[in-house]
């Protein structure tokens, strides 16, 4: 487990998380800070900035993980999961 910081850099102002968030590995972090940045989105009614915005995700010692712009957590497609379970027959 990684404890995971969720940080902000927008334009020169950087906003850091101080608690941080325990995720399994690189993939989980990428996937809670794209949750984060949509709901930041909604929250602030759509400011244009935040597509300058970036999410540094960061360890406990301050090491980067992943960078993710809001512009990418918002317009760039993630692949959707796979089904769980047995697939269901066409209809007629």
């Amino acid at each position: 487990m990684i404890h995971a910081f969720f940080n902000i850099r927008l334009d020169d102002a950087y906003l850091p998380e101080r608690t941080g968030q325990l995720v399994r590995d690189a993939g989980e972090a990428r996937a809670v800070a794209r949750t984060i940045i949509r709901r930041l989105v909604v929250q602030h009614g759509g400011e244009p900035r935040l597509l300058n915005a970036v999410m540094a995700v960061t360890d406990a010692d301050g090491a980067s993980i992943l960078d993710l712009s809001f512009f990418e957590a918002l317009y760039v497609p993630v692949a959707a999961p796979e089904r769980a379970g047995p697939a269901r027959p066409p209809c007629r």
